[in-house]
């Protein structure tokens, strides 16, 4: 026998039999103390059980591009680097002293670069905002509708709780069909921004910090697009273990879910998928210095390709956490709460993080993009974080969806420049994309394509080879030490990708080609397989909603709802203006209907039809006139939330809100109210959808034809606004399909005060699904 072999088995049956006598000594201890020890044993269980299955390493060393080598040869192309900098839970109040830290840092993105004042999250919470801000598309468009959590984080969710009002409720019913937390995962058939530039213009791409889309082979980040990654798979982690020397802790009283993750969370990260290990510093820290160390190696490769680097922090989400030396640095010490200076220590270990980034990247053509998911959390009992919009993250009023936003490119943008407009996460996916297309179609490629070097054992998405099954998910051969198991599982996931793209008729072994050509043409359009109209209509898959129709040939198997907004900030002469303008004006998203498809888009079509708009004509204007154009421009443009029964539209600054539990309708002037204290529903005399339908004389709104539905600036009436929008959230609704997985948690968030204030029945709530 190995010996090898005999020490791991050794090893592994000592773990077991300590696990059977933890269990054992666990009932015991349960069936002697009650209820309330079993909360907390239940609290620790997942984390122990973890520890002695999957210990952690130590120590890992970290070498860009050693294993998987930076495509080089760019051929003397000029195309910009870029950097996608995400921060998790931030509130709109948290920055320029809102949490008492300075962040000048960050601050200077918005002072040398565009700050959109009116920015929204793609959701209000994390894992669907990310999955709209990579795909450009809303989150539900492909089902991904709620933030993936384990069976046994619901059940602890739903703990009553005896100072509030109002509990959370458990649906049993529904256990059987809730997946394991590791298979709720973005649709792998959803192209992400990371592969669409590593697909179509060679780029080195990169995911650092968060990912939350997915834990299957499928769906890691170096299965979506990215060459290399440095990342935890889990929706959040610790910067320090809880006992570190270094750290400052703060607890949350009464919050079940900081319990959960104050407890189990782990420290670690893990390298382009390898064996787990805990970081040698601060988590924030070992984030930006890693960044920085990458940057640095693809300075130093020759003739290497542009990077794009998706920069996710998981700060200042919590388990709340800070290094000592923030937490006393002097600049601090006027914050008396622990918990307070606690969080603002986090801000600071953030800001410092992208400020390295920012000095790594002076030298470079660079694009700075910062990002936040979602709104600041009432469970923290931070009441500011927001200040001064209601509401927080899982609800859809402003503190949960409105987001700082800031974007620099100091080749192409100006200084100091403030968006008014209403912008959104899916607009990122179509503005990275038409601003690298017009940067390669000015510095056209010469000689041969981009290559990696002749060590790389990577597997291009253009050239997919199926004879080959078990090679044929990107990058996984490092994995398959036992091929016998992962080949069937690799076999499946051959077999649903062929579903998704050949009609099942199509599926004999005769007529599958052993190559599939994602072929990218010069006109720079990305061609996955697609499907004609007679063969959607043959297979089981639903036929997709597009918003722009370029032709009647075969269409492809998604499309985006954003477009290209690089128009909107590049045009220059009075006649790009006015033609900008006027594709704007028929930009407008009324759930789906299809308009004519704007003439600054790139030409040819990415795979899916993006919810986002091309970002770059709202800070290239110059002339007043060419200001007020563009605004107009965006006047009618719908952007749109949806968690279970509560949904959100916000339109020509209007917002509506539709709940089911409350039932209670919520419609604001966010112009004349953006602070949404005002609700206008409820001064017409409209509580609910019922009231809204009698006062209609609507039986049946989704039988409503609201193709020809126009919203503007004089439409008449505040009833007639309110409507016309509904008519359209109702239109929009319609064609997002079913969640992926239903909510198993319905949890009451309350809009105006945090989790450890006294609750009272007056207060206004929504119940947030999951």
């Amino acid at each position: 026998m190995n010996v090898n072999t005999s020490v791991e088995s050794k090893i592994y049956r000592r773990r077991l039999i300590l696990l059977s006598l933890s269990i054992l000594a666990i009932v015991c201890l349960i069936r002697l103390y009650g209820k309330e020890l079993g909360y907390y044993v239940i609290l620790i269980l997942p984390s122990v059980l973890v520890n002695l299955s999957r210990p952690a390493l130590l120590k890992k060393e970290i070498a860009w591009g050693k294993q998987n080598p930076m495509k080089t040869g760019n051929n003397g192309r000029n195309m910009p680097n870029v950097i996608l900098i995400v921060a998790d839970d931030l509130g709109m109040n948290d920055l320029n002293h809102g949490a008492g830290v300075g962040t000048p840092n960050i601050d200077s993105l918005r002072k040398n670069g565009v700050d959109f004042v009116n920015a929204y999250s793609g959701h209000a919470t994390c894992a669907p905002s990310r999955a709209a801000l990579y795909t450009g598309r809303f989150a539900t468009r492909f089902g991904y509708e709620f933030t993936p959590t384990p069976k046994l984080f619901g059940r602890l969710l739903t703990r009553t709780q005896e100072n509030n009002v109002r509990q959370p409720i458990y649906h049993t019913s529904r256990e059987s069909s809730i997946p394991m937390m590791k298979d709720m995962v973005v649709p792998v058939d959803e192209v992400m921004l990371a592969a669409n530039l590593s697909t179509q213009f060679q780029y080195n791409t990169y995911m650092i910090g968060k990912w939350h889309l997915g834990e299957t082979k499928e769906s890691i980040p170096t299965a979506r697009g990215y060459d290399e990654s440095l990342s935890f798979l889990m929706g959040a982690s610790k910067y320090l273990l809880n006992h570190h020397p270094n750290v400052i802790n703060a607890e949350i009283k009464n919050a079940p879910i900081d319990d959960f993750l104050r407890w189990n969370l782990p420290f670690t990260a893990s390298f382009n998928n390898g064996p787990k290990f805990q970081p040698p510093s601060y988590m924030t820290d070992f984030l930006s210095d890693e960044a920085v160390k990458l940057i640095h190696t693809h300075a130093a490769t020759p003739n290497a390709n542009p990077f794009f680097i998706t920069m996710a922090y998981n700060a200042p989400h919590n388990p709340l956490q800070a290094l000592d030396s923030d937490y006393y640095d002097p600049e601090l010490a006027h914050i008396s709460d622990h918990n307070e200076r606690v969080y603002a220590a986090m801000i600071k270990a953030l800001d410092r993080g992208v400020g390295k980034l920012l000095e790594s990247l002076r030298s470079t053509n660079q694009w700075g993009d910062v990002h936040y998911d979602n709104g600041g959390a009432s469970y923290i009992d931070i009441p500011q974080i927001n200040y001064p919009y209601r509401g927080w993250k899982a609800t859809f009023f402003e503190g949960g969806i409105r987001v700082p936003l800031f974007m620099q490119w100091p080749a192409k943008v100006d200084k100091s420049i403030v968006v008014t407009e209403s912008v959104s996460h899916v607009d990122i996916f179509p503005t990275v994309f038409a601003a690298i297309s017009q940067e390669a179609d000015a510095h056209p490629a010469r000689g041969s394509q981009s290559k990696r070097s002749p060590s790389s054992s990577s597997k291009s998405f253009n050239n997919v080879k199926l004879e080959n099954a078990q090679l044929l998910m990107y990058r996984y051969e490092v994995l398959l030490t036992v091929v016998d198991k992962v080949f069937a599982k690799l076999t499946s996931a051959v077999s649903s990708l062929l579903k998704s793209v050949y009609p099942e008729e199509a599926l004999s072994s005769s007529s599958i080609p052993k190559t599939v050509n994602m072929h990218i043409p010069a006109s720079g359009e990305i061609q996955l397989p697609h499907r004609t109209e007679q063969q959607w209509t043959s297979s089981n898959a639903s036929k997709p909603q597009t918003y722009y129709i370029r032709r009647e040939e075969p269409r492809s198997a998604h499309a985006l709802d954003g477009v290209n907004l690089l128009p909107l900030v590049t045009r220059q002469s009075q006649q790009e203006k006015d033609t900008v303008s006027n594709d704007f004006t028929d930009e407008c998203y009324t759930g789906g209907l299809e308009t004519t498809k704007p003439s600054y888009y790139p030409s040819g079509r990415s795979a899916h039809a993006l919810d986002g708009v091309n970002l770059l004509p709202l800070v290239t204007r110059q002339s007043q006139q060419e200001k007020d154009t563009v605004s107009n421009d965006f006047t009618d443009r719908v952007l749109y939330w949806r968690s279970g029964d509560y949904k959100a539209i916000v339109l020509s600054k209007w917002k509506l809100q539709v709940s089911q539990n409350p039932k209670k309708i919520w419609f604001f002037n966010l112009l004349e109210d953006p602070t949404e204290k005002v609700n206008i529903a409820v001064l017409i005399g409209i509580h609910n959808e019922n009231d809204l339908k009698a006062m209609s004389g609507v039986d049946n709104f989704n039988a409503v034809d609201v193709d020809n539905v126009v919203v503007n600036a004089d439409a008449a009436g505040k009833m007639e606004r309110l409507l016309k929008m509904y008519q359209i959230l109702l239109k929009i609704d319609s064609q997002q399909p079913k969640p992926t997985w239903p909510a198993l948690v319905e949890i009451p968030v309350r809009i105006d005060s945090t989790s450890n204030v006294l609750e009272t029945e007056e207060e206004e709530y929504v119940y947030w699904s999951n």
